[in-house]
């Protein structure tokens, strides 16, 4: 975990060519990105968002967590963008139009990068699979793609606006 926390905050450093200071967890559970997070960069400001009242009553103090899900993330009036946005393990569990509703939102806040982690049905998934939307990964390419983000490498994507400031081999062919 700590890895890839690690990677995340260093692309969006990469990109940005400074620290990171504000990341968004979309879909968050309890938040585990934080602490880790906050070992890294102590400053950052972290900002979960999670739809269960369990999480949000347990962990929402003291990591920050609010109440909402990716459907109606344009209803939080977040001022400017975020540095890091994280939407890990969360599409696959999340219907169609939810994720037509959110991702549009999504794509504007993201200010450097964004991590947005989904199982597609052409990857190997082992382990619990209770309430997977396996979709094709063209389907999510379309998507996001029309929403305005760029894939990067490593389900990490940047805003279109951003992609067209990176340097030429940093952009997707």
């Amino acid at each position: 975990m700590v890895r890839h926390v690690a990677l995340a905050v260093a692309a969006a450093e990469s990109i940005l060519d400074r620290p990171v200071e504000t990341v968004l967890d979309v879909g968050c559970g309890e938040g585990r990105w934080q602490p880790v997070l906050q070992a890294l960069r102590p400053g950052a400001k972290y900002v979960g968002l999670d739809p269960s009242e369990y999480t949000v009553s347990r962990f929402g103090a003291a990591r920050n967590i609010l109440r909402g899900s990716f459907g109606d993330l344009e209803l939080h009036a977040f001022e400017d963008p975020f540095d890091l946005v994280v939407c890990a393990d969360v599409l696959h569990y999340v219907g169609d139009e939810e994720i037509l509703a959110g991702i549009d939102t999504l794509a504007d806040l993201v200010g450097g990068s964004a991590v947005v982690e989904v199982f597609t049905d052409a990857d190997p998934v082992l382990g619990d699979r209770a309430g997977f939307r396996l979709r094709p990964p063209e389907w999510y390419r379309r998507v996001f793609r029309a929403a305005g983000l760029v894939a990067i490498g490593l389900q990490m994507y940047v805003h279109e606006e951003t992609a067209e400031l990176l340097e030429a081999l940093d952009r997707p062919s």
